[in-house]
């Protein structure tokens, strides 16, 4: 399975019943979460 996009990952959000600007907020969060998880800053 590929990865998804950014934009796929806050429309599945929104599709899941999130506003568009938490979804926004919330995958914004999950990619610094990963960089920090991956050493990147």
């Amino acid at each position: 399975m590929r990865d998804l996009t950014d934009d796929e990952m806050v429309e599945s959000l929104i599709d899941a019943g999130w506003t568009r600007e938490d979804a926004e907020k919330e995958v914004k969060r999950m990619l610094e979460d990963a960089a920090i998880e991956n050493g990147m800053d």
